[in-house]
């Protein structure tokens, strides 16, 4: 019944974001499941896009992660779901959804220009595969940053402008 709501178009998958955002919903982890699906979602992702973003600090960490990787794999709706990668990237205490957050940044490239600051100061993270993803998410997105030389994982071989 779920692929069947997905497949009818944008309400069938506004009506499994509705359920989503539901606490009661007995299957929300289903639902995401649903929707990670590109051929039962096709073109209509951005859809659930806000649905998915305000399960980001759900209770249900997997329903949060899960969320968050949704978010990634849709790249879409950049206007909203930028802004929301970088106050992860900026606040989140577990270093996973940072290096996801940087990951799925450079994922939108150019679009994501206006997390170049942050990535920069993540780059200095005290997890290293944070400062590895906020690096590969920087060259995605401002590859004018680095110099001729190969970066060195330090943000002091980056052309500061």
């Amino acid at each position: 019944a779920m692929k069947a709501l997905c497949c009818i178009g944008r309400d069938g998958v506004a009506a499994l974001g509705k359920e989503l955002i539901d606490p009661q919903q007995s299957n929300r982890a289903g639902i995401l499941v649903i929707l990670q699906d590109p051929w039962v979602v096709g073109t209509n992702g951005f859809v659930a896009v806000p649905f998915l973003l305000s399960c980001l600090n759900d209770p249900d960490s997997h329903i949060a992660e899960e969320s968050l990787v949704t978010l990634g794999e849709f790249r879409a709706e950049p206007a909203i779901t930028v802004p929301a990668l970088i106050k992860l990237l900026r606040r989140h205490q577990n270093p996973w959804y940072r290096r996801q957050a940087a990951d799925f940044l450079g994922g939108f490239g150019e679009l994501a220009r206006s997390s170049v600051t942050n990535l920069l100061e993540a780059c200095e993270d005290s997890d290293f595969q944070v400062q590895t993803s906020a690096t590969n998410a920087l060259q995605m997105i401002a590859p004018e940053l680095f110099g001729t030389n190969a970066f060195s994982g330090s943000t002091k071989s980056i052309k500061k402008n």
